[in-house]
Protein backbone atom coordinates (compact mmCIF):
# COMPACT_ATOMS: atom_id res chain seq x y z
CA UNK A 1 0.00 0.00 0.00
CA UNK A 2 2.85 2.37 0.84
CA UNK A 3 4.54 1.60 -2.48
CA UNK A 4 1.31 2.22 -4.40
CA UNK A 5 0.74 5.53 -2.63
CA UNK A 6 4.32 6.59 -3.24
CA UNK A 7 4.19 5.80 -6.94
CA UNK A 8 0.80 7.53 -7.35
CA UNK A 9 2.01 10.62 -5.52
CA UNK A 10 5.17 10.77 -7.61
CA UNK A 11 3.31 10.45 -10.88
CA UNK A 12 0.44 12.78 -9.95
CA UNK A 13 2.52 15.63 -8.54
CA UNK A 14 5.05 15.49 -11.34
CA UNK A 15 2.31 15.63 -14.02
CA UNK A 16 1.52 19.14 -15.32
CA UNK A 17 -1.80 20.80 -14.58
CA UNK A 18 -4.53 20.29 -17.20
CA UNK A 19 -6.83 23.20 -18.07
CA UNK A 20 -10.09 23.29 -20.02
CA UNK A 21 -11.93 25.70 -22.36
CA UNK A 22 -15.27 25.29 -24.09
CA UNK A 23 -17.24 26.76 -26.96
CA UNK A 24 -20.88 26.36 -28.05
CA UNK A 25 -21.95 26.81 -31.69
CA UNK A 26 -25.28 26.58 -33.47
CA UNK A 27 -26.51 26.44 -37.05
CA UNK A 28 -28.95 29.26 -37.79
CA UNK A 29 -32.12 28.59 -39.78
CA UNK A 30 -32.09 31.40 -42.32
CA UNK A 31 -35.01 31.99 -44.74
CA UNK A 32 -34.90 31.59 -48.54
CA UNK A 33 -31.46 30.03 -48.79
CA UNK A 34 -30.27 29.08 -52.30
CA UNK A 35 -31.08 25.52 -53.32
CA UNK A 36 -27.41 24.88 -54.15
CA UNK A 37 -26.45 25.52 -50.50
CA UNK A 38 -26.99 22.64 -48.09
CA UNK A 39 -27.51 23.72 -44.49
CA UNK A 40 -24.97 21.78 -42.40
CA UNK A 41 -26.12 19.52 -39.60
CA UNK A 42 -24.39 19.68 -36.19
CA UNK A 43 -22.70 16.37 -37.01
CA UNK A 44 -21.32 17.83 -40.24
CA UNK A 45 -20.02 20.83 -38.28
CA UNK A 46 -18.08 18.52 -35.92
CA UNK A 47 -16.61 16.65 -38.88
CA UNK A 48 -15.52 19.87 -40.54
CA UNK A 49 -14.01 21.09 -37.27
CA UNK A 50 -11.62 18.11 -37.51
CA UNK A 51 -10.60 18.89 -41.09
CA UNK A 52 -6.82 19.21 -41.21
CA UNK A 53 -6.67 21.83 -43.97
CA UNK A 54 -9.18 24.06 -42.13
CA UNK A 55 -7.31 23.65 -38.81
CA UNK A 56 -3.92 24.36 -40.38
CA UNK A 57 -5.31 27.53 -41.94
CA UNK A 58 -6.94 28.60 -38.67
CA UNK A 59 -4.17 27.66 -36.23
CA UNK A 60 -1.15 28.39 -38.38
CA UNK A 61 0.75 25.10 -38.47
CA UNK A 62 0.23 21.35 -38.66
CA UNK A 63 1.51 20.59 -35.14
CA UNK A 64 -1.06 22.84 -33.47
CA UNK A 65 -3.74 21.37 -35.74
CA UNK A 66 -2.80 17.83 -34.69
CA UNK A 67 -2.69 18.87 -31.02
CA UNK A 68 -6.21 20.26 -31.37
CA UNK A 69 -7.49 17.05 -32.97
CA UNK A 70 -5.93 14.96 -30.18
CA UNK A 71 -7.32 17.07 -27.31
CA UNK A 72 -10.69 18.35 -28.60
CA UNK A 73 -13.95 16.73 -27.59
CA UNK A 74 -17.24 17.37 -29.37
CA UNK A 75 -20.79 17.07 -28.13
CA UNK A 76 -24.05 17.45 -30.06
CA UNK A 77 -27.39 18.27 -28.47
CA UNK A 78 -30.24 19.22 -30.82
CA UNK A 79 -28.89 22.16 -32.86
CA UNK A 80 -25.97 22.92 -30.52
CA UNK A 81 -22.37 21.83 -30.97
CA UNK A 82 -20.15 21.94 -27.88
CA UNK A 83 -16.38 21.94 -28.35
CA UNK A 84 -14.28 21.26 -25.26
CA UNK A 85 -10.51 21.54 -25.35
CA UNK A 86 -8.45 20.09 -22.50
CA UNK A 87 -4.69 19.99 -22.28
CA UNK A 88 -1.56 20.91 -20.41
CA UNK A 89 -1.58 24.47 -21.70
CA UNK A 90 -2.55 27.84 -20.21
CA UNK A 91 -6.28 28.53 -20.46
CA UNK A 92 -5.56 31.66 -22.50
CA UNK A 93 -3.94 29.53 -25.21
CA UNK A 94 -6.89 27.13 -25.22
CA UNK A 95 -9.32 30.03 -25.60
CA UNK A 96 -7.26 31.48 -28.45
CA UNK A 97 -7.26 28.13 -30.25
CA UNK A 98 -11.02 27.77 -29.91
CA UNK A 99 -11.55 31.33 -31.16
CA UNK A 100 -9.35 30.65 -34.17
CA UNK A 101 -11.15 27.41 -35.00
CA UNK A 102 -14.59 29.04 -34.60
CA UNK A 103 -13.51 31.90 -36.85
CA UNK A 104 -12.21 29.45 -39.44
CA UNK A 105 -15.45 27.47 -39.41
CA UNK A 106 -17.59 30.59 -39.75
CA UNK A 107 -15.46 31.90 -42.62
CA UNK A 108 -15.60 28.53 -44.38
CA UNK A 109 -19.39 28.34 -44.21
CA UNK A 110 -19.70 32.03 -45.10
CA UNK A 111 -17.59 31.36 -48.21
CA UNK A 112 -19.77 28.40 -49.18
CA UNK A 113 -22.92 30.47 -48.70
CA UNK A 114 -21.48 33.41 -50.67
CA UNK A 115 -20.68 31.10 -53.60
CA UNK A 116 -24.21 29.68 -53.58
CA UNK A 117 -25.68 33.20 -53.37
CA UNK A 118 -23.54 34.44 -56.27
CA UNK A 119 -24.68 31.49 -58.38
CA UNK A 120 -28.32 32.15 -57.58
CA UNK A 121 -27.93 35.90 -58.19
CA UNK A 122 -26.48 35.14 -61.62
CA UNK A 123 -29.48 32.91 -62.38
CA UNK A 124 -31.86 35.63 -61.17
CA UNK A 125 -30.12 38.29 -63.30
CA UNK A 126 -30.44 36.11 -66.40
CA UNK A 127 -34.10 35.37 -65.71
CA UNK A 128 -34.86 39.05 -64.99
CA UNK A 129 -33.21 40.02 -68.27
CA UNK A 130 -35.33 37.48 -70.14
CA UNK A 131 -38.55 38.64 -68.47
CA UNK A 132 -37.79 42.31 -69.06
CA UNK A 133 -37.09 41.61 -72.74
CA UNK A 134 -40.39 39.74 -73.03
CA UNK A 135 -42.29 42.51 -71.26
CA UNK A 136 -40.63 45.11 -73.50
CA UNK A 137 -41.69 43.10 -76.55
CA UNK A 138 -45.30 42.95 -75.33
CA UNK A 139 -45.22 46.66 -74.53
CA UNK A 140 -43.90 47.38 -78.00
CA UNK A 141 -46.77 45.37 -79.49
CA UNK A 142 -49.29 47.36 -77.43
CA UNK A 143 -47.68 50.67 -78.37
CA UNK A 144 -47.65 49.76 -82.04
CA UNK A 145 -51.31 48.72 -81.91
CA UNK A 146 -52.17 52.00 -80.14
CA UNK A 147 -50.34 54.10 -82.73
CA UNK A 148 -51.98 52.19 -85.57
CA UNK A 149 -55.39 52.76 -83.97
CA UNK A 150 -54.70 56.48 -83.70
CA UNK A 151 -53.68 56.58 -87.36
CA UNK A 152 -56.78 54.67 -88.45
CA UNK A 153 -58.99 56.94 -86.36
CA UNK A 154 -57.58 60.05 -87.99
CA UNK A 155 -57.94 58.48 -91.43
CA UNK A 156 -61.54 57.43 -90.83
CA UNK A 157 -62.48 60.77 -89.31
CA UNK A 158 -60.94 62.55 -92.28
CA UNK A 159 -63.04 60.50 -94.68
CA UNK A 160 -66.17 61.15 -92.65
CA UNK A 161 -65.50 64.86 -92.62
CA UNK A 162 -64.88 64.81 -96.36
CA UNK A 163 -68.28 63.22 -96.99
CA UNK A 164 -70.03 65.62 -94.62
CA UNK A 165 -68.46 68.62 -96.28
CA UNK A 166 -69.64 67.62 -99.79
CA UNK A 167 -73.33 68.66 -100.00
CA UNK A 168 -73.70 67.16 -103.45
CA UNK A 169 -73.26 63.67 -101.96
CA UNK A 170 -75.68 64.10 -99.06
CA UNK A 171 -78.41 66.15 -100.81
CA UNK A 172 -81.27 64.08 -102.18
CA UNK A 173 -83.41 65.82 -104.79
CA UNK A 174 -86.72 64.48 -106.06
CA UNK A 175 -86.64 63.63 -109.74
CA UNK A 176 -82.89 63.49 -109.92
CA UNK A 177 -82.32 59.79 -109.87
CA UNK A 178 -78.51 59.96 -110.19
CA UNK A 179 -78.13 62.42 -107.30
CA UNK A 180 -80.37 60.25 -105.10
CA UNK A 181 -78.19 57.20 -105.80
CA UNK A 182 -75.06 59.12 -104.86
CA UNK A 183 -76.69 60.19 -101.62
CA UNK A 184 -77.63 56.61 -100.76
CA UNK A 185 -74.09 55.42 -101.47
CA UNK A 186 -72.67 58.23 -99.34
CA UNK A 187 -74.95 57.26 -96.46
CA UNK A 188 -73.91 53.62 -96.73
CA UNK A 189 -70.24 54.64 -96.80
CA UNK A 190 -70.77 56.72 -93.66
CA UNK A 191 -72.29 53.73 -91.90
CA UNK A 192 -69.33 51.64 -92.93
CA UNK A 193 -66.86 54.25 -91.72
CA UNK A 194 -68.63 54.56 -88.38
CA UNK A 195 -68.64 50.78 -87.97
CA UNK A 196 -64.88 50.78 -88.61
CA UNK A 197 -64.38 53.69 -86.26
CA UNK A 198 -66.16 52.02 -83.31
CA UNK A 199 -63.61 49.19 -82.62
CA UNK A 200 -60.75 51.63 -83.18
CA UNK A 201 -62.19 53.97 -80.58
CA UNK A 202 -62.72 51.02 -78.21
CA UNK A 203 -59.09 49.97 -78.59
CA UNK A 204 -57.79 53.46 -77.93
CA UNK A 205 -60.04 53.88 -74.92
CA UNK A 206 -59.10 50.43 -73.56
CA UNK A 207 -55.38 51.04 -73.90
CA UNK A 208 -55.76 54.44 -72.24
CA UNK A 209 -57.51 52.82 -69.27
CA UNK A 210 -55.83 49.38 -68.97
CA UNK A 211 -52.64 49.65 -70.94
CA UNK A 212 -51.23 46.31 -72.07
CA UNK A 213 -53.88 44.43 -70.05
CA UNK A 214 -56.47 45.38 -72.68
CA UNK A 215 -55.06 42.73 -75.03
CA UNK A 216 -56.48 39.40 -73.91
CA UNK A 217 -53.93 37.35 -75.86
CA UNK A 218 -51.02 38.64 -73.77
CA UNK A 219 -52.58 40.01 -70.58
CA UNK A 220 -52.34 36.69 -68.68
CA UNK A 221 -48.73 36.10 -69.61
CA UNK A 222 -47.92 39.74 -68.85
CA UNK A 223 -49.37 39.45 -65.32
CA UNK A 224 -47.47 36.20 -64.71
CA UNK A 225 -44.23 37.75 -65.92
CA UNK A 226 -44.72 40.83 -63.74
CA UNK A 227 -45.48 38.65 -60.69
CA UNK A 228 -42.40 36.52 -61.27
CA UNK A 229 -40.29 39.62 -61.78
CA UNK A 230 -41.41 41.08 -58.44
CA UNK A 231 -40.72 37.75 -56.71
CA UNK A 232 -37.23 37.60 -58.20
CA UNK A 233 -36.49 41.16 -57.15
CA UNK A 234 -37.63 40.35 -53.60
CA UNK A 235 -35.46 37.22 -53.55
CA UNK A 236 -32.49 39.18 -54.87
CA UNK A 237 -32.82 41.77 -52.08
CA UNK A 238 -33.08 39.00 -49.48
CA UNK A 239 -30.02 37.20 -50.84
CA UNK A 240 -28.02 40.42 -50.78
CA UNK A 241 -29.01 40.86 -47.13
CA UNK A 242 -27.99 37.28 -46.33
CA UNK A 243 -24.65 37.81 -48.02
CA UNK A 244 -23.96 40.92 -45.99
CA UNK A 245 -25.01 39.12 -42.82
CA UNK A 246 -22.47 36.31 -43.16
CA UNK A 247 -22.59 32.55 -42.71
CA UNK A 248 -25.03 30.21 -41.01
CA UNK A 249 -22.79 29.33 -38.07
CA UNK A 250 -23.17 31.40 -34.90
CA UNK A 251 -21.32 31.35 -31.57
CA UNK A 252 -23.80 30.87 -28.75
CA UNK A 253 -21.40 30.89 -25.83
CA UNK A 254 -17.67 31.22 -25.33
CA UNK A 255 -15.01 30.39 -25.76
CA UNK A 256 -14.56 30.35 -21.98
CA UNK A 257 -11.57 29.01 -20.09
CA UNK A 258 -11.27 27.95 -16.46
CA UNK A 259 -8.50 29.42 -14.33
CA UNK A 260 -8.60 26.34 -12.09
CA UNK A 261 -7.04 23.14 -13.45
CA UNK A 262 -9.36 20.26 -14.18
CA UNK A 263 -6.67 17.65 -13.82
CA UNK A 264 -4.92 15.62 -12.79
CA UNK A 265 -7.18 14.75 -9.83
CA UNK A 266 -4.39 14.03 -7.39
CA UNK A 267 -6.66 13.20 -4.44
CA UNK A 268 -8.59 10.67 -6.53
CA UNK A 269 -5.36 9.17 -7.82
CA UNK A 270 -4.01 8.71 -4.26
CA UNK A 271 -7.32 7.24 -3.05
CA UNK A 272 -7.46 4.73 -5.91
CA UNK A 273 -3.78 3.86 -5.43
CA UNK A 274 -4.35 3.32 -1.69
CA UNK A 275 -7.32 1.04 -2.27
CA UNK A 276 -5.47 -0.94 -4.95
CA UNK A 277 -2.37 -1.15 -2.73
CA UNK A 278 -4.43 -2.38 0.20
CA UNK A 279 -6.18 -4.95 -1.99
CA UNK A 280 -2.88 -6.17 -3.43
CA UNK A 281 -1.35 -6.29 0.08
CA UNK A 282 -4.21 -8.44 1.42
CA UNK A 283 -3.99 -10.67 -1.64
CA UNK A 284 -0.25 -11.10 -1.19
CA UNK A 285 -0.77 -11.85 2.53
CA UNK A 286 -3.25 -14.61 1.72
CA UNK A 287 -0.95 -15.95 -0.96
CA UNK A 288 2.03 -15.90 1.42
CA UNK A 289 -0.01 -17.62 4.12
CA UNK A 290 -1.13 -20.29 1.65
CA UNK A 291 2.43 -20.90 0.52
CA UNK A 292 3.66 -21.12 4.09
CA UNK A 293 0.90 -23.65 4.90
CA UNK A 294 2.02 -25.88 2.06
CA UNK A 295 5.65 -25.64 3.17
CA UNK A 296 4.79 -26.49 6.80
CA UNK A 297 2.69 -29.47 5.68
CA UNK A 298 5.53 -30.77 3.53
CA UNK A 299 8.05 -30.40 6.36
CA UNK A 300 5.73 -32.19 8.82
CA UNK A 301 5.27 -35.09 6.42
CA UNK A 302 9.00 -35.35 5.93
CA UNK A 303 9.70 -35.52 9.68
CA UNK A 304 6.99 -38.17 10.16
CA UNK A 305 8.54 -40.42 7.55
CA UNK A 306 11.98 -40.08 9.11
CA UNK A 307 10.65 -40.97 12.58
CA UNK A 308 8.87 -44.01 11.24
Amino acid sequence: MAVALGVAALVSFRAPDVYSASLVLTVERLPRLPESFSVPTPQEVTERARDRSLLVGALGDADRAQWFVDHAKFGVEKDLVTVTLEGAAPPEDLVDMLEAVARGLREAYAHDLAEAIDLRLAEIALRVKTLEAQIAEWQGFADEAYREALRQREEIRAKIEAIKEDPSLLQVEVGLERRTLEGALAEKELDLLFSRLRPVENLIDGVDRLGILYFDQISGRYVDAKTELLSLQEEEALLQELRDRGGVLRVVRGPNGSDEPVGPNRGMNLAVAGILGLFMGVLLAFLWNCLRGDIDTAEAGSRASVCG
